[in-house]
């Protein structure tokens, strides 16, 4: 027989349950950020993060303090790039000083444009996990553009240059990042959307970062008391 919760029991467990799911709601929300590259060793990339995938889009691959970004086309190992498909080479905007900045450089020589609107579908992720995509760009004018993940499917506007001139006196490559959850079938699809005619995002490279789990206790807790309070509804 399974024991129906005390109206005292469901007094203390519901605002802990409803706690634990506005929790969940709230970082299920993406979110923008930018990171300046000042040197390979200065921008966050690291072989003790743990990476889903390292894709230097339309060049021959890199490799950043020691994490190797492979030559990625517009498909790819759990992924593809639909909108994208002009090809542009021997980029040499906003280059880190040498040899401090070869790995950045080496990723941002080469990218994908085209638009106006650029899909990149990513799977093969944990089911509900929160991931950071980071898109490194070198800067190439600024240009409104939005971004919506399909977690929320909300748009976000940003400049594809990242914005970060003010912060840092000049311009230099930058880290775009998006904070998402993963759907329950481990996918997100991101949409970039140019936000003035022709100037569409450029796709030099990205990397996709696992950056928690969600503990299943808290979840289950959560619905459980939820679920305790509608069956002692239903019986009252």
């Amino acid at each position: 027989m399974i024991p129906i919760p005390s109206s005292n029991s469901l007094a203390r467990c519901l605002p802990a349950a409803l706690a634990s799911l506005m929790l969940m709601g709230g970082l299920h929300a993406g979110t923008i950020s930018f990171s300046p590259i000042l040197s390979d060793a200065e921008s966050g990339i690291s072989q003790s993060k743990t990476y889903t995938h390292t894709v230097d889009f339309n060049g021959d691959g890199a490799t950043i303090n020691g994490v190797v970004f492979g030559a990625g086309g517009l498909i790819g190992a759990n992924y593809s790039l639909t909108g994208a498909a002009q090809l542009f080479g021997g980029n040499n905007q906003n280059e880190l000083p040498s040899p401090g900045g070869d790995g950045v450089n080496d990723l941002t020589d080469t990218f994908f444009y085209g638009g106006p609107v650029e899909v990149l579908n990513l799977s093969g992720l944990i089911p509900s996990a929160f991931y950071r995509a980071g898109f490194i760009v070198s800067g190439w004018g600024a240009a409104a553009q939005l971004l919506k993940g399909s977690d929320d499917n909300i748009q976000r506007l940003f400049d594809r240059d990242g914005d970060l001139e003010v912060a840092t006196g000049q311009l230099t490559p930058v880290i775009i990042n998006f904070d998402y959850q993963s759907s329950a079938a481990g996918t997100i699809e991101l949409t970039f959307t140019e936000g003035t005619l022709g100037n569409s995002f450029h796709q030099y490279g990205f990397f996709n970062e696992l950056t928690s789990v969600p503990e299943p206790s808290s979840a289950g807790m959560a619905f459980m008391a939820l679920g305790g309070l509608l069956l002692k509804r239903r019986r009252d």
